[in-house]
């Protein structure tokens, strides 16, 4: 029977672009991510067991929201609510919690995102995601295709890269027979999801290819050309700065609004980047 839980594990998960609960646990790496089997998960999602609270991090980064966030929020209060009740939870756990704990919705502007994004969400597994970060130049051929309408070849790829052409036609080959890519033409490859918007698997489930990635991106950035910029150093009360977090990250997220595929005198690539680090404890 469903429980509060369930269902609104099922909500995001629906809301998160992955149609089932077998797509969900299997686009995320299956049983060596989750340590349970399938068939347990599915349990999961039909309310007829609940998970132990030090599974809800792994299901809050495997949906894609970071802790802390209106969904893991909301989620987490589930996970509360259908432990011990909703009368001992109002009584006793609700007046712990900060306002609008688990009832709190998404920005405006995140649930305008979300929308949008809606059914065009593909998810990469870690397999692929394996063979994306193979290499600097897998990695960036797989970046740049994804976002190209028209395509391109190896001697363009090797040129905007700045890498031997050789590497790239080697990474347009592996990625071609893992299906990521697809010859449009002759010796013109295009990305097989392109008009998709890709979601990479959870820090928690690939992080030591997420740091190779993570080089590939810092070694492009560090021939690319900063065109804004700006950093401040404040102090403040940790838990009001934590208001302005979502926003941060909402505005960050809002430059997906000027993607355009379409290559013309004008176009480049662009790194967004945003970042709120705490120094130190005064």
């Amino acid at each position: 029977m469903p429980t509060e839980f369930s269902e609104t594990l099922v909500s995001l998960r629906k809301a998160a672009d992955f149609p089932s609960a077998y797509a969900f646990f299997h686009d995320n790496g299956g049983k060596p991510v989750f340590k349970i089997s399938c068939r347990k998960y599915q349990l999961i999602e039909k309310g007829e067991n609940l998970p132990k609270p030090q599974r809800l991090a792994l299901f809050i980064s495997l949906l894609r929201h970071p802790l802390g966030s209106p969904e893991a929020a909301r989620l987490v209060a589930a996970w509360l609510r259908t432990l011990v009740g909703p009368e001992v939870f109002a009584s006793l756990f609700a007046p712990l919690l900060r306002p609008g704990a688990g009832s709190g919705g998404p920005t405006a502007a995140r649930e305008v995102m979300s929308r949008s994004l809606r059914g065009r969400r593909t998810t990469i597994t870690p397999a692929q995601y394996a063979l994306i970060a193979k290499s600097f130049e897998h990695y960036w051929v797989h970046t740049v295709l994804s976002d190209s309408s028209e395509g391109s070849d190896a001697r363009a790829l090797a040129r905007c890269l700045r890498s031997p052409e050789a590497k790239v036609r080697k990474a347009l080959s592996e990625l071609e027979r893992a299906g990521l890519v697809h010859e449009a033409g002759k010796g013109v490859f295009r990305s097989a999801l392109f008009g998709r918007v890709h979601v990479s698997p959870s820090l928690s489930a690939t992080p030591s290819l997420r740091r190779k990635t993570a080089d590939y991106v810092r070694r492009m950035e560090r021939s690319g050309q900063v065109c804004a910029g700006r950093r401040l150093i404040m102090h403040a009360d940790e838990a009001e700065f934590g208001q302005f977090l979502s926003f941060f990250v909402d505005s960050v997220r809002a430059a997906q609004a000027y993607i355009d595929p379409a290559r013309s005198s004008r176009s480049a690539f662009f790194m967004v980047e945003g970042k709120v680090v705490k120094l130190f404890p005064f």
